[in-house]
């Protein structure tokens, strides 16, 4: 079987005549390489999922990041009326 082989048609690649033969930009999630090629969707799914882990672990990040900075507003914003209170008495 060749690298041309498609197994949704059962023949030849159509390359650019296929709704799923794409260009990718960007850059290689495991080797940090810009790339820009044309392929198949379903060839570049496990790139594509590889990358689409590695961006939800950065958001995950970014949102325990600002959970932490506001659970720490919140404490000092909590401080600051009980402080408030003790004086008013």
């Amino acid at each position: 079987m060749s690298e041309e082989f498609c197994p949704l048609i059962g023949g030849d690649c159509k390359k650019h005549g296929c709704k799923f033969y794409v260009q990718v930009f960007g850059h290689n999630p495991n080797t940090g390489e810009p790339v820009n090629k044309f392929d198949c969707t379903f060839a570049l799914l496990p790139t594509l999922t590889i990358e689409n882990s590695q961006q939800q672990r950065q958001t995950a990040a970014a949102i325990e990041s600002f959970r932490n900075e506001v659970a720490l507003g919140n404490e000092n914003t909590a401080n600051l009326i009980a402080a408030t209170n003790l004086l008013d008495k």
